[in-house]
This record gives structure tokens, sequence and C-alpha cells, in this order.
């Protein structure tokens, strides 16, 4: 395999299938072409040498283990799930089974078999920080944050460099409104490794919500240049900008969200306050008109609670202005 394992992965691919065809009965062979076809994303081919591997060797996991696999990759997790529960089978003391089927049980909402698997892994190997990890996972999804916290510092009581416990407690941290601590959660997964997952977006989301309003569009600036131009950055950036008041580069990210999201409801609406603020009323009349026919319901009940908050003075001047404008798109919309 030290054709594979260096990357070359065509070359190792055309020495397999020579061997093969010298030796299409050895089942060691099939399996390392399906790893080399799963490599070069050749998902069929995979699971063809993986099949056969099977039916070679059927009392060997590691067919089975290496098509649960490749079917979760390519969204079979049924197959996945009864491919892992055989390997489970065939080798009950070995902790990847336990581990891959509970990752399959959690993304399928099997809340209970997830755990069941996660602390089957633990018992064989009692410092798998990966487990730590898939259990805070789900305490995360049932929104017991403080509870996800306690098992994502058990992963880094066994693994200091696990950086997915460092992220997952940065999220948590958000949600609990700790914004500090997430910032710094954050900071930590930024120095192990500035690509991973969405650290800087989220930090700017902490620090936005910490009052950073400058530090947070420095993170946006980030989260873009490290390519994760998406429209949700754009309009969170945006809206940032509004409120630091510079309403030109709000509105050219208001139109970047759009180009890349022109069903992005709440950057119409959005924009549309800010043309409001700027006195540019048709403008705002046009977004306001572009929301309306993305989600009606949802604009109606924009209008009815800028009402509310009119009733109570708490509506700024140019919010007045945009319930009145808000008001005359829905009438057109109804006459």
């Amino acid at each position: 395999m030290a054709l594979s394992e260096s990357g070359r992965y065509l070359e190792s691919l055309t020495d397999f299938d020579k061997v093969i065809e010298l030796a299409p009965n050895d089942a060691g062979n099939h399996l390392h072409r399906g790893i080399v076809r799963s490599c070069l994303g050749d998902t069929l081919g995979a699971l063809e040498d993986f099949e056969k591997m099977i039916e070679l060797e059927p009392e060997d996991k590691e067919g089975w283990y290496d098509r649960g696999l490749e079917r979760q990759s390519a969204g079979d997790t049924e197959g996945a799930l009864a491919d892992f529960d055989k390997v489970i089978t065939l080798a009950p003391d070995w902790a990847e089974g336990y581990h891959q089927r509970g990752l399959i049980r959690a993304k399928n909402n099997d809340e209970k078999g997830a755990i069941d698997d996660f602390g089957e892994e633990l018992k064989l190997h009692p410092g798998a920080s990966r487990a730590f990890v898939g259990l805070g996972n789900i305490r995360y999804e049932q929104g017991d944050y403080n509870y996800a916290i306690w098992y994502f510092n058990k992963a880094i009581l066994y693994d200091k460099d696990c950086i997915e416990a460092y992220f997952m407690i940065g999220i948590s941290e958000i949600r609990l409104e700790q914004y500090k601590e997430a910032i710094a959660q954050f900071n930590t997964v930024i120095d192990m490794d500035p690509d991973y997952g969405m650290s800087y977006y989220n930090r700017a989301l902490a620090k936005g919500l910490s009052g950073d309003l400058e530090g947070a569009i420095s993170d946006y600036d980030l989260t873009i240049n490290a390519g994760f131009d998406e429209a949700e950055v754009y309009h969170n950036r945006a809206t940032l900008k509004v409120i630091t008041e510079d309403y030109e580069g709000a509105i050219t990210d208001y139109r970047l969200a759009l180009e890349m999201d022109p069903s992005y409801f709440k950057t119409y609406l959005n924009r549309g306050y800010l043309y409001c603020l700027q006195h540019d009323y048709l403008s705002a009349l046009k977004d306001f008109m572009e929301a309306m026919k993305i989600d009606h319901k949802q604009f109606k009940k924009e209008v009815f609670q800028n009402i509310e908050e009119r009733k109570a003075s708490k509506l700024s001047s140019h919010l007045i202005d945009a319930t009145k404008l808000m008001k005359l798109a829905l009438k057109s919309a109804e006459a």
C-alpha cells in the first residue's frame, strides 16, 4: 500500500488491477483496491471491491467495515448501519464498530442507541476522547449545553489536542451566552488549526454578541478570506456595518449576500430598513416587496411586530417609515 499511502492513488490502482487480474480470488487485494477507489471518489468501484471481499471472506470484519464507511459516505445510512451491525457481531471487542454505529445512530436521532454504542466503546477504551465527543454532541443536540461541555472537557482530559472538543465547547458557550469564554475556545482552535471548521465565523458571532463589533467584522473578513464566502457571512457582516454606520459597506454586503442567495428573506428586509434610514424609500419599498414574495407570512408577522413596538414607543423614526412602507406593500399585494 506504499503507493496509495503516499497519495499516488492512480498508480496504486493500476498495480492492484494487475495483481487482481493474476489472483482474482485474493480478498485482501480487493479490499485494498476498494480503499484506493474510495480515495479517488469511485464509490461504485469501491463498493464492488468491498462486496467481493465480503464474498471471499465473509467472516472478516474488514470488508463489512469498509463497505459500511463507503455506504455512509454515499448517504446510505441504512446500509451502513447493517454493515456495522455485522462488524460488531463478528468482532464484539473491536471499539471501531461501536464508534461508527454510534455516529450513524446519532445522525438518525437514535440517541439511546448512540449513547449505548459510545458507552461500549468506552468500556473497551476508557480514554477514547472521540467517544466523549460523540456523547457531548448528543447532549448538545438535546439542548443540555452544560452537560455537553462536561463531556467535551472529558475528551480534552484524555487528548489535549482534541480540536473538535474545544470547538464544540465554544459553540455550547455561545448557546449559554458565555461569549468571552466562547471566544477563548475559538482562539485555542485557531491556534491549533486556523482552517478548522468555522472557527473564525463562530468567533465573529461570539464577538458580535459580546459587543465587540469591529472585532466581529474583522473575523467575518477572515472567514471570507478563508474561502467561506456564503450569503449568511455577508448578511451578518452587513448587519454589523449598519450598527457601526458603515452604510455603503452594508449595502455592498447585502448585495453580495443576495447574489449568492436571492431567496434570503432577512437580507431584503434588513436592506429595506437601511434604505429607510437613508431616506431612499423607493429602494426600500422594492426590497420589502421582494421580501414579501419570499415569505408572505413572516413578512406580515414583522409588520405586526413593528406596529406593536410602535405603540410601545420602541421604534425609531426610520423604522416607523419602514413600517408604513411595509403596510403599503401588503395592501398592494392584497389589492
